[in-house]
């Protein structure tokens, strides 16, 4: 289980002193690794990755049969940040090319491998941050702003349930209860809201498909949301509503 703050951290190296002396340095010197595995070739190190997910991997270039790079290019891009380790430097181009935190020369001194693993910390700290920003970002997009009558109102899409046309005015049926009049057609909401899970089912009414309870076919097709209303679709928009329920369904899973 990965600790709070921990980098989980695998060692892909063949030679056993190598191990052995980059284990204690990381031990001691580096704490905030965790180091769940060990691989001593390309073979091994590919499942061990996949299982063990790490964020960082220190990586030998020289290894049996293959090198350090065809372990990148076997998962293209890697889902990890890589500081090379070896005893040759004439691979520090190529390192460096393919987005290489580190390269670091056998024997490690402890402070280059410090260095190395701050850099390691400093990005990821960075990247964190940008998805937060994301996230955040798109918890925003997921609210609309609606023109009432006295000013705007902004409501989160998840909270409504359905929306009614009234001429040229339109019904916002909140799940808490909440009715908000608008000052716009029903139309005008299509386009921000069908991408994000809502169906025109009648020229009156476009519904959150996540409240749908159940849906009635034949010749009058009907479905029942989560409020115990129950609305009449449009003939006509039968086979779009099938389809977008399906679709819907599918991503939900």
């Amino acid at each position: 289980m990965k600790k709070l703050n921990e980098i989980p951290t695998c060692i892909v190296e063949d030679e056993l002193l190598s191990i052995d002396s980059l284990s204690l340095l990381v031990k001691q010197y580096c704490p905030e690794l965790g180091l769940r595995g060990v691989a001593r070739s390309i073979e091994e190190a590919i499942p061990m990755i996949h299982q063990q997910k790490p964020e960082l991997v220190f990586l030998d270039i020289h290894l049996p049969e293959q090198n350090g790079f065809q372990l990148l290019e076997a998962f293209n891009p890697p889902p990890f940040e890589v500081i090379f380790t070896t005893a040759y430097d004439q691979h520090a181009i190529k390192a460096i090319r393919v987005s290489a935190i580190d390269y670091l020369l056998k024997p490690i001194h402890f402070l280059d491998l410090r260095k190395a693993v701050d850099r390691v910390k400093d990005k990821l700290m960075k990247e964190e941050k940008e998805s937060a920003f994301k996230g955040e970002a798109r918890e925003e997009a997921l609210q609309i702003a609606l023109p009432t009558l006295d000013g705007f109102q902004f409501v989160h899409i998840n909270d409504i349930l359905r929306l009614e046309a009234a001429s040229n005015y339109t019904f916002f049926l909140l799940v808490s209860g909440e009715k908000i009049v608008v000052s716009r057609n029903i139309k005008s909401f299509e386009e921000p809201l069908i991408p994000n899970g809502f169906f025109r089912i009648h020229r009156s009414h476009l519904v959150n498909l996540k409240y749908i309870k159940a849906y009635k076919k034949g010749k009058s097709p009907q479905i029942s949301l989560s409020d115990g209303s129950t609305l009449s679709i449009s003939p006509k928009r039968k086979e779009g509503f099938e389809e977008a329920i399906s679709d819907f369904l599918a991503s939900d899973i």
